[in-house]
């Protein structure tokens, strides 16, 4: 690439870009600003993978050039969106990748002193750190010591988390305080005995009710979303934890495990149920520890209205082979959910009778599947009850009931392509238009077909010389217009009619040979054909009032003793007309259902 080239392609690239040293929280989806800043963000991305696509072959003739211009538009990149975590994360991983390790350190500290709420980077450095460091077992002095420098970025974003936590709530407690004093001062001055404005005041009274749930409603969905991060960042210390250090003894003091990270969440609070759950399979699949049991007991009591933790619950006690307790938790949790008498809990309790039916499907008695399905059919009428049904016979991988085995071949006979008319359906099937057709299609005339490829240009074949053109074409014109002297002079013309194409038949009669029953439907008289082309081949028939004037002399009086005069033999017909011709004895097949002279067609 030359240097030209290259400083246009970077001109495009970056002409959008803002290069600030400012920079700004980015939006959250779905609110003002968001599209703009992710424009922001491809842009950047963009300048970052022109640079990494080595575009100016520097890789292999300077590496230490090309990593340098790729960590300086990192650089560039993250003074812009200097909040966005993500991009750090692929600035240290570009790093580590490339054998840059000091600079994936810096960035990673630089990453999370600006965002230190993000868990992605504080995951990455945890991670980091534990890969980096022998691999003690047991619980020596070195595990422990590990585990300390691996704990530290995660006790960094939780107190980051929590403390968003406190905010939220002083938030929140600031705007209800505000909306409730500015509804004080206007409604002061309000005389309660004049119903007027009593009415006002209750209005406004609803309206200010109405404004401070929705902002303890708007915190709640924040101080939510933060417990889910809070609880997952737990999540991963623990799982940190039980790899460097195994299990431990909560009874201890200053005992080592991640049974005592277990206490600390506890401690703190904030947590959803999704902890209790990975904790206690976290005992029982790494431990076959009854613990995990009595964690997930804990949480059914902490999370009553929780529909996640009873059905992991009962999932546990099945693969504990604990039938009995389980059918006890799901018929007690049912109920609790149901009672209740919102839409939105009989929907928690859902996924716990399709669980429950599908086990009871599989491995359970047909009466204790037939019951299901009827309480299922009564709390929620909505599901179809084919679907119910068929799922007791299905796996994991196939239905049988929603597939339809092949019987015959003629289930399997290709869709016809769309006609545009019934009338010229056929038509355009028929014999003739295929040859004309083909004649078409394999002219001279028409273009070579291009290949397949697109990076080939279509070929072209080279056309044929015309028959019209230079002497034959000019002699061909002299005969055609001979010809048509010759037929305004009532002779028969010759010649062009050997070399012309016929002309396509009329679109009546394409219609009408479209719709006549094939051959092998008729089973009456039947023509003889070599007859009847016999027949046609040598009938002559003179113009209507010329019989015996166009004919030689020797044919005249054979003829004409064969034919009467029209107006006396035929009275009926008018003198100019020509009479009805019979066919000659044999034309015919005597009919067998007696379908009169000349049969049914």
């Amino acid at each position: 690439m030359t240097a030209r080239t290259g400083f246009t392609q970077l001109q495009n690239i970056t002409r959008g870009l803002n290069r600030t040293t400012k920079p700004r929280l980015p939006p959250a989806i779905g609110y003002q600003g968001d599209v703009e800043y992710m424009q922001q963000v491809t842009s950047w991305r963009q300048w970052i993978d022109w640079e990494k696509d080595d575009n100016l072959v520097l890789k292999d003739e300077d590496a230490a050039q090309y990593h340098a211009r790729v960590l300086y538009t990192y650089k560039q990149a993250l003074m812009a969106v200097y909040y966005y975590p993500e991009l750090w994360f692929e600035a240290v991983e570009y790093c580590f990748t490339n054998g840059l390790d000091e600079d994936a350190k810096k960035f990673l500290t630089q990453g999370i002193a600006a965002n230190p709420e993000s868990s992605l980077l504080a995951f990455k450095l945890a991670d980091h750190i534990e890969t980096s460091t022998t691999n003690d077992e047991g619980s020596d002095p070195g595990a422990k010591a590990r585990m300390k420098k691996v704990r530290e970025p995660y006790d960094k974003v939780l107190d980051a988390l929590y403390e968003l936590i406190k905010k939220v709530s002083t938030r929140e407690a600031q705007e209800v305080q505000r909306i409730e004093v500015e509804s004080e001062s206007i409604s002061g001055g309000a005389d309660g005995e004049d119903d007027v404005n009593a009415a006002n005041v209750s209005a406004k009274k609803a309206a200010t009710d109405a404004h401070v749930a929705a902002v303890k409603q708007a915190a709640q969905l924040q101080v939510d979303q933060l417990s889910k991060i809070i609880s997952h960042v737990w999540i991963s210390l623990m799982r940190a934890t039980r790899r460097i250090q195994g299990k431990g003894l909560p009874t201890e003091r200053g005992a080592s495990g991640f049974r005592i990270v277990f206490n600390d969440a506890r401690k703190r609070g904030k947590l959803t149920s999704d902890f209790y759950v990975e904790s206690a399979q976290l005992e029982w699949q790494c431990y076959k520890d009854p613990t995990g049991t009595r964690i997930l007991e804990r949480g059914l009591k902490l999370y009553p209205e929780d529909e996640y933790l009873p059905l992991e619950y009962i999932k546990h006690l099945i693969s504990t082979h604990d039938v009995t307790n389980a059918r006890a938790v799901f018929e007690t949790t049912a109920a609790r959910l149901l009672n209740n008498g919102d839409e939105a809990s009989a929907e928690k309790a859902k996924p716990l009778f399709v669980f429950f039916h599908d086990y009871e499907s599989k491995y359970g008695e047909l009466s204790q599947v037939v019951r299901l399905e009827e309480r299922m059919k009564q709390h929620f009428p909505g599901d179809p009850s084919l679907q119910q049904f068929s799922k007791r016979f299905a796996t994991s991988r196939f239905n049988p009931v929603n597939v339809s085995p092949v019987v015959s071949p003629t289930q399997l006979q290709p869709k016809a392509m769309a006609h545009p008319s019934v009338e010229m359906g056929d038509a355009i099937n028929s014999p003739i238009q295929k040859v004309i057709d083909s004649i078409t299609t394999n002219s001279p005339k028409r273009p070579f077909p291009a290949d397949d490829s697109d990076d080939t240009p279509p070929r072209k074949m080279a056309r044929g010389e015309s028959p019209l053109k230079g002497a034959a074409g000019r002699r061909m014109n002299e005969q055609q217009n001979q010809n048509q002297q010759r037929r305004g002079n009532g002779m028969p013309s010759m010649g062009m009619a050997a070399l012309s194409m016929p002309p396509p038949l009329p679109q009546s009669i394409n219609y009408l040979l479209s719709i006549l029953p094939k051959a092998h439907t008729y089973t009456e008289t039947r023509f003889e054909s070599a007859k009847v082309v016999g027949l046609i081949r040598d009938i002559k028939l003179p113009a209507p009032g010329t019989v015996g004037q166009h004919y030689p002399h020797a044919q005249a009086p054979q003829l004409a003793q064969h034919l009467p005069a029209p107006a006396q033999a035929w009275p009926q017909y008018a003198p100019q007309q020509a009479p009805p011709m019979l066919p000659p004895q044999g034309f015919m097949q005597p009919s067998p259902v007696g379908q009169g002279q000349y049969g049914a067609r």
